[in-house]
C-alpha cells in the first residue's frame, strides 16, 4: 500500500472527524493515487454514491467518471436534503454539461438556513451562464451577511 493510498483511505475514505472534514473536499489525497490505486479507489467510490456524503459525488466529478451519471441522477431523485442535491446536480453538470442542472443549484442556493445554502452558491459558479451569474448577484443583496458575501466571492467579486 502506497503512501498516498493509506493518506485517501484514512483522509477521505474515513474521514469522519471535523478536523479531517473542516478544510472541505480534498482534491488533492485523488490527485496523488497512481492508475491503478485510482481505479480501487473509484470502484470504492462508486458504493458509496448512497447520499449520505458528498464525497463520493464530488470525487466522481473530480476524478471525470462519467459512467457514474446514471447512478449521480438515481441518486439525485432519492436525496431531499437541498444542498447535497446541489452537489450531486453540480457533478452531473461538470461531467455532461447538462445545464438543467442549474435550476436545482439556484433552488438550493436560496433554501434553509445560510449555513446549509454555501456549498450551493459555490456549485452554482460551476455554470457559467448569465442566469447563474444573475443568481450570484442577487444573492449578494441577502439579508445575511455570510450569504451575501460568499455570492460575491463566488462570482468573482473580491470587494
Amino acid at each position: 500500500m502506497s503512501p498516498a493510498w493509506s493518506n485517501f483511505d484514512r483522509d477521505f475514505l474515513n474521514a469522519n472527524s471535523w478536523g479531517q472534514r473542516k478544510d472541505g473536499f480534498p482534491a488533492n489525497l485523488l490527485d496523488a493515487l497512481s492508475p491503478g490505486e485510482r481505479d480501487r479507489a473509484i470502484g470504492i467510490l462508486k458504493r458509496k454514491l448512497d447520499g449520505k456524503d458528498d464525497w463520493p459525488v464530488r470525487a466522481m466529478a473530480h476524478l471525470g467518471v462519467t459512467e457514474s451519471v446514471p447512478a449521480l441522477r438515481s441518486l439525485l431523485q432519492k436525496v431531499e436534503y437541498p444542498t447535497l442535491r446541489a452537489v450531486i446536480a453540480t457533478a452531473i453538470f461538470d461531467l455532461t454539461g447538462d445545464a438543467t442542472m442549474e435550476g436545482e443549484v439556484a433552488a438550493a442556493a436560496n433554501t434553509g438556513e445560510w449555513m446549509h445554502r454555501l456549498d450551493a452558491i459555490y456549485c452554482l459558479s460551476h455554470f457559467k451562464t448569465p442566469s447563474a451569474q444573475k443568481a450570484l448577484d442577487d444573492l449578494t443583496h441577502d439579508s445575511n451577511y455570510l450569504v451575501s458575501y460568499n455570492a460575491k466571492r463566488a462570482g468573482g467579486r473580491s470587494e
